[in-house]
């Protein structure tokens, strides 16, 4: 195969298999083995190692590489198989790859060094970690990133914030996912605490241009300020953004909405459709449909629904369909509940629930037998809330022998177990 092309577009036609379903893995790894350009080989491993149902070719291609005379591992190849090798929780086989970097003198490599710090850590081998981190001769962030991120995956929290502030004191600058992890430990914390270190963060991520000027930065500072339940502050971070993205709206949407605040919450959504003029996501929906239910407003209910009746990507999505569901049974539409709950495409347990606790609120006992009745042919195994609903249904009749029957069905189905 000496004469190959070493371009991109040469290997894409000679292993198509490579960019497209990947039906002939097993079959190319021989022909791979035999390639002796290391950057068409580092092409084919970093797409095989994208998914991970290829996880095995990966590492089965690496023994074979390991073993060969020639070309052996670099410095690229160890850091595109290490990952394979942590989430495949195959810690003896990373070891031995940290070996063969040491013996190879690529163990004080960024590249190399990075990615075994973060398989140490996430395999709970904090001072293995450490001591890999150590040995790294240029530190570059994501090095940083990885060591905090360890320590904060470990519950490490003051070794964390610790080297946080090492890193800010040396010449390397914090990038978004140095902010991401911090602000997850600062999270984690006691309120009053939390809010603190929180808010000095914020600050010195104020006093740094470069990440000032990054929206993920401060979408990140705005979940934590909204998960803290600190909804002023987060409005005003909001407001003095210089410019939003999705996230940022679905952020404050549903921060507003977990706080109760469903009339900001629903403001905030018809602002966020009026300014940016895009379509919704359905994590967008997902936060106001709950608003719309208990506001009562069916006026902008239907709207939506409407909306997502014309989008084969919502009207599938059986979240937004048990979100109507129940947007319709708090707005006392009995009938509409129902026939959006016919026309979901895929009805699972939360559907019938929300279906059957319509029915016990309004009191239609043949409804609800029938509906009962129907799940159950249906081969649907009732949950501890399906049991819920029909003891208070049968209760609400004082019916004793339905009560028993309720009984009997928590003992069978289990759900109580």
């Amino acid at each position: 195969m000496s004469g190959f092309d070493p371009n991109v577009d040469s290997i894409r036609g000679e292993f198509p298999s490579t960019w497209g379903a990947r039906a002939h893995t097993a079959i190319m790894l021989p022909a791979l083995y035999l390639m002796t350009y290391p950057p068409r080989i580092h092409i084919v491993l970093f797409g095989f190692a994208g998914t991970l149902k290829d996880d095995n070719k990966v590492m089965q291609f690496f023994r074979m590489l390991h073993f060969a005379r020639d070309p052996k591992p670099t410095s690229i190849t160890l850091a595109i198989v290490v990952p394979v090798y942590t989430r495949y929780g195959a810690l003896t086989a990373g070891k031995s790859i940290h070996s063969y970097a040491i013996k190879s003198g690529m163990e004080s490599s960024t590249l190399v060094g990075n990615v075994l710090v973060s398989m140490y850590a996430k395999c709970g081998l904090v001072l293995d970690a450490f001591a890999v981190f150590h040995g790294i001769s240029d530190k570059d962030v994501v090095s940083w990133n990885a060591i905090i991120a360890g320590f904060a995956e470990n519950k490490l929290v003051d070794d964390a914030f610790q080297f946080f502030q090492w890193m800010i004191k040396g010449q390397v600058i914090p990038n978004y996912a140095t902010v991401a992890n911090i602000m997850s430990i600062c999270a984690g914390l006691g309120e009053i605490v939390s809010y603190r270190y929180g808010k000095e963060i914020h600050c010195y991520v104020l006093r740094r241009a470069e990440l000032g000027s990054e929206v993920t930065v401060f979408n990140t500072l705005l979940s934590f300020y909204l998960r803290l339940g600190q909804i002023r502050e987060a409005e005003s971070l909001f407001r003095k953004m210089k410019f939003w993205d999705l996230v940022s709206w679905n952020s404050i949407i549903a921060g507003y909405a977990s706080n109760g605040e469903w009339l900001k919450a629903l403001e905030m959504f018809q602002e966020f459709v009026v300014v940016e003029k895009v379509e919704p996501h359905a994590v967008t929906l997902l936060s106001i449909l709950p608003a719309c239910a208990l506001l009562s407003n069916l006026h902008v209910g239907k709207q939506i629904h409407g909306f997502v009746i014309r989008r084969r990507g919502l009207f599938e999505d059986t979240s937004i369909g048990n979100a109507l569901i129940s947007l319709y049974a708090k707005s006392g539409c009995t009938k509409a509940a129902y026939l959006t709950f016919l026309l979901v495409p895929q009805i699972d347990i939360i559907s019938w629930n929300t279906l059957l606790d319509v029915l016990r609120e309004n009191k239609l006992e043949t409804q609800f037998s029938e509906v009962l009745s129907w799940m159950f042919h249906e081969g649907i195994k009732p949950d501890s809330v399906t049991i819920l609903a029909v003891v208070r249904f049968v209760t609400s009749l004082s019916i004793v022998d339905k009560v028993k029957e309720a009984h009997g069905l928590s003992l069978r189905s289990g759900a109580f177990a």
